[in-house]
């Protein structure tokens, strides 16, 4: 999906994740949930160039 913010355009990757039930419930402002934990940690797909300051820095 192609976005833009102030002009600048990107696409839009949404990460997918599994996730599996723990069988905790709880309730949250008196509404019953379950708790959701991803089967695998989520880990970045690319590393990123980044300047603060003029400072340059690698987010990877």
């Amino acid at each position: 999906m192609r976005l833009s913010f102030r002009g600048i355009e990107y696409e839009y990757r949404p990460v997918v994740q599994e996730v599996m039930e723990d069988g905790i419930d709880g309730t949250y402002r008196g509404v019953p949930s379950k708790i959701h934990r991803s089967q695998k940690p989520l880990c970045r797909r690319y590393s990123q160039e980044m300047i603060y300051r003029g400072v340059h820095y690698r987010i990877s």
